[in-house]
């Protein structure tokens, strides 16, 4: 059997968060405590949302990760803070190999994302 397509996840796979964590240097104090702890928690309540088969959007739960984030770093942010920090989810970096990788694999294979963002 050959294969025909490959099938990516995006965050972490395709797309570097380090952007997301970088965006928040000058709101918080320790932006790289916030990035992984917001990331921690967004994963924890989409496992536990599945579990429950209580559905809530990519948005829906980013955001209450970034709030439960806040709540723990004490870090206070306005909701222009907030929306700017959101909408870095909607600007993915690739990693810096990415690019030619998936230039070199859609030569032979169809190539997609299949993410629970």
């Amino acid at each position: 059997m050959k294969a025909e397509a490959i099938v990516f996840d995006m965050y972490g796979t395709v797309a570097n968060l380090a952007a997301v964590t970088k965006a928040c240097e000058d709101l918080v104090g320790d932006s790289a405590r916030f990035g992984s702890l917001w990331r921690l928690k967004q994963l924890e309540y989409t496992f536990l949302l599945s579990l429950m088969q209580d559905y809530k959007d990519f948005w829906q739960v980013t955001l209450s990760a970034l709030q439960f984030t806040m709540d723990v770093t004490g870090d206070q942010l306005t909701e222009g803070q907030m929306h700017g920090l959101m909408q870095e989810w909607l600007r993915p970096e690739p990693y810096e190999d990415v690019p030619g990788v998936l230039e070199e694999l859609k030569r032979r294979y169809a190539l997609a994302i299949l993410s629970n963002g």
